[in-house]
């Protein structure tokens, strides 16, 4: 363990991480149950259908999440050890409740209290997954029946959390604890309930105000987890309309207002088709799709954005992104550094990296990710290296480090915007992160967008020394890559582009693993050039025809 490197990530952290991580670390006793559940609520209003879960639950015992499927044979098997944890904590989600028609999820609930009594030892009784369960199990109550058996466990769970609220942590752990609070408040009546409301009110005011910042982005920067929140954001709306008279006053207006920002700022960040770019930790497959939770909005009253037109750049200030587009080509850049400061643990180093589609089809990718075990491959995933953008020496932009771990950050900054008529566009970022290693000046990106054609421009100078440094384009799965004499070739489906060598530069095509989703890796091509300077002004040219 670099002592150094532990303290530049810790310095970060809020005091009140500090005191929970204290707190955490104490022993806790476990509640006794020496209370009855009050009763539940009568519905007001009526709730509007939420979103259909993924197909977690297959029948006959088996479930499968992040594309690995395994038989529950009996109660070790909520919790065992032939998955990851995060496969795990997807079981004890109990999210599949949700998922389209499933009768058998009263017996399922059932079974779990009696296979999971309450223990520290036991991680899915970690606060996450009770409060992810809490939620799931309120919306199955309201929309498929109240199974009564289990009020007494979820009224149990309920006040469990209350002990244990992720203040360690924060960010979305500490959001969602707090609108498990409110669900259960709610849900429930009697003075435990009251408490609930009060305590899961005060996290959500001023977590969301926080969270999301003032474009409209998640300050994890990952359209991944933005997406999860903008669906508790919905759930909480709904829950407010139902539960009227029990829900604080301003909740329904924040929710309103919140929501119809984070749908904006989705609209931007996402692709004609409604796919996600890979930026930071995202995979598809987890979070519902933009166009079910749009539907979900409108089920809700919430208006939706315009449609994106007669725009060439989108700047997404606060949270750090870009969007370009002209007639046949699209840009997604990430120009925003690892964050929040206090809890950038799903922030990978590919600051200046971007995404890119052609006429529809996506010719440059980002890695991805598919693991969030501490391992090799979970460096390599956040490493600078599995983006499109440029390290020096094979060092990271960020000091990414461990599985959630963030050292040093890169600060990125927009320094300008510029939209030539109505077929050109030109975006300028730099970040400061190899400045803060000690290794080179800052690292200035330029894309100019035009007719047929982009333009890259990247430059750094004030070299300590003449290290290697690397530009790397990621290119999609169904990309063929050619090399013919002075010039690259990518073929995609009838689209050829073509890439210059540049002067100065040596070229290699290799492969690596594009990770779209948990537990896949797929063999895709990438294009590494090479310079050995101190100073580094280039251009790259993508032409298509």
């Amino acid at each position: 363990m670099d002592i150094f490197l532990l303290l530049r990530t810790l310095k970060h952290l809020k005091l009140r991480q500090v005191l929970g991580q204290i707190r955490n670390r104490l022993p806790r006793t476990v509640p006794a149950k020496c209370f009855s559940p009050a009763p539940i609520r009568k519905l007001k209003y009526e709730w509007k259908k939420g979103i259909n879960k993924h197909r977690g639950y297959l029948g006959e015992n088996r479930f499968r999440f992040l594309n690995i499927e395994c038989e529950l044979k009996d109660a070790s098997g909520w919790w065992g050890s032939d998955n990851s944890y995060l496969w795990y904590y997807n079981l004890n989600y109990f999210e599949w409740l949700n998922q389209e028609y499933f009768p058998e999820g009263s017996d399922w609930i059932c079974r779990w209290i009696v296979d999971n009594p309450p223990s520290n030892k036991n991680r899915a009784w970690e606060p996450y997954p009770v409060s992810v369960r809490i939620i799931n199990w309120v919306r199955y109550f309201i929309e498929q029946g109240a199974v009564e058996s289990a009020h007494e466990s979820l009224y149990y769970q309920t006040q469990w959390l209350m002990g244990r609220i992720e203040t360690h942590l924060l960010g979305n752990h500490y959001f969602v604890n707090g609108v498990a609070l409110l669900f259960a408040g709610f849900y429930f009546e009697g003075k435990h309930a009251d408490r609930w409301v009060k305590k899961g009110w005060n996290i959500v005011r001023k977590e969301l105000p926080t969270e999301i910042l003032d474009d409209g982005g998640h300050f994890e920067r990952s359209v991944m987890y933005h997406s999860l929140i903008l669906e508790d954001v919905l759930n909480l709306l709904n829950a407010a309309k139902v539960y009227e008279e029990r829900a604080p006053d301003e909740l329904f207006p924040l929710c309103r207002q919140v929501a119809e920002n984070m749908l904006s700022w989705l609209q931007v960040m996402t692709y004609p088709d409604g796919s996600i770019p890979l930026f930071n930790d995202a995979a598809n497959g987890i979070a519902s799709s933009r166009d079910a939770l749009q539907a979900y909005a409108c089920r809700l009253d919430i208006s939706l954005p315009n449609p994106i037109k007669d725009q060439l750049i989108t700047r997404l200030k606060y949270s750090g992104f870009a969007r370009i587009e002209t007639e046949d080509a699209l840009i997604l850049a990430e120009i925003g550094g690892p964050g929040p400061k206090h809890q950038p643990g799903h922030s990978h180093a590919g600051t200046l990296g971007f995404e890119f589609a052609i006429l529809g089809n996506r010719l440059l990718v980002d890695a991805g990710t598919n693991t969030y075990e501490v391992c090799k491959e979970r460096l390599v995933q956040r490493s600078t290296k599995s983006h499109n953008t440029l390290s020096i020496n094979g060092r990271n932009s960020s000091e990414v480090w461990s599985s959630f771990r963030v050292g040093r950050r890169a600060t990125g900054k927009f320094n300008f915007v510029s939209n030539k008529g109505d077929s050109s566009a030109v975006l300028s970022a730099s970040h400061n992160g190899y400045q803060l290693l000690g290794v080179a000046g800052l690292h200035q990106r330029v894309w100019k967008l035009r007719k047929g054609a982009l333009d890259l421009t990247d430059s750094i100078t004030q070299f300590k020394r003449a290290d290697p440094v690397e530009i790397r384009f990621h290119f999609a799965p169904n990309i063929k890559l050619e090399e013919d004499k002075d010039i690259w070739i990518a073929r995609c489906l009838d689209v050829k582009v073509y890439i210059p060598k540049q002067i100065g530069f040596t070229y290699k095509a290799q492969t690596y693993e594009y990770c779209p989703e948990f537990g896949v890796a797929v063999n895709a091509q990438r294009l590494i050039a090479t310079s050995l300077s101190q100073a580094i002004h280039v251009t790259h040219v993508f032409k298509w025809l």
